[in-house]
């Protein structure tokens, strides 16, 4: 989906809401991709590496009981990438 696009350019991450959150740890086992961690100081999960997210997924937020984690909107992430293709075809950085 972000074919030569650099990740870092992409805000796609999940947030966690800690007033919903039941610190199950779902997401930590579900997401083989190590965006989540335990942080043992505030006793909750944390999203740790948040460029590590494979951009589009949303699968740790339907696998959460509480619908405790969320993500930008799909649509604006759309736009986003069109955006950057366009910006690193015009640069010679990419072909869309």
């Amino acid at each position: 989906m972000n074919s030569g696009i650099p990740r870092d350019r992409i805000r796609w991450f999940p947030t966690i809401n800690y007033a919903a959150c039941l610190a199950d740890r779902a997401c930590i086992e579900f997401c083989k991709s190590g965006v989540f961690e335990w942080d043992e100081s505030g006793a909750r999960v944390v999203v740790a590496q948040p460029l590590n997210c494979v951009v589009g997924c949303t699968s740790c937020g339907q696998i959460c009981p509480a619908e405790a984690i969320t993500f930008p909107d799909k649509g604006e992430l759309k736009r986003t990438l069109r955006q950057l293709r366009a910006e690193l075809a015009g640069s010679g950085a990419a072909t869309a």
